[in-house]
């Protein structure tokens, strides 16, 4: 199947890294993301069990690309819950990584990315099963980060979606691979306020 939906996750993963670094950076940061709902498929494909959804995205210890998600401490200590929770990092104005960034309100990034999977679900005709069925889903997280690299007037906030989803049943299609990356530029401390606009979105399935 293709088409998960990632493009409203990574718009307002994009949002929160621009709040997470546009004041203090020290100190954890909780923000809660919003998936908005879109419309219910036409197609009509049978029920579907939704099941098991894991992060497994990588943490590393002080990694010298952004990109790879790490925490202001030692990765070797983070508990799979609370490893659940992040989703960046703040970074100073040199671009060194300080505080991070959590989802708020009792999110966590499997949670989110079940809500975008139902709703892709959904939007392909398929009616969500409570109880197993002859298909059934499991979705990996393999990304879910955002993060900003200043620059001499401006900073570049950008953030990565990629989920796997595999459904066993019927026909067993192969795993279905849905990513997006997207950034916008904010101001540097030294630079006005300007408008930003995600750009340079693209997926693959």
């Amino acid at each position: 199947m293709k088409g998960i939906s990632t493009k409203a996750a990574l718009a307002a993963l994009l949002g929160l890294c621009v709040l997470g670094n546009s004041a203090c950076v020290t100190g954890r940061r909780s923000v809660p993301l919003t998936v908005p709902d879109t419309a219910v498929g036409e197609v009509k494909r049978g029920p579907v069990y939704l099941g098991e959804v894991v992060d497994k995205r990588k943490f590393e210890n002080a990694p010298r690309d952004p990109s790879i998600p790490s925490i202001d401490g030692d990765v070797g200590k983070l508990t799979p819950d609370l490893k659940q929770t992040f989703i960046g990092r703040q970074r100073n104005g040199f671009g060194k990584a300080m505080g991070d960034i959590a989802l708020g309100n009792g999110q966590t990034v499997p949670g989110l990315a079940r809500s975008l999977v139902t709703e892709a679900l959904e939007n392909h005709g398929y009616v969500l099963s409570t109880v197993p069925a002859n298909k059934s889903a499991t979705v990996a997280v393999d990304e879910f980060w955002a993060w900003g690299t200043p620059g001499a007037f401006s900073v570049s906030f950008e953030a990565r979606v990629g989920t796997t989803l595999t459904i066993s049943g019927a026909a067993n299609p192969p795993p279905s691979r849905s990513s997006a990356t997207g950034s916008t530029r904010g101001r540097s401390p030294a630079t006005p306020i300007g408008s930003s606009r995600i750009r340079g979105l693209s997926k693959t399935s």
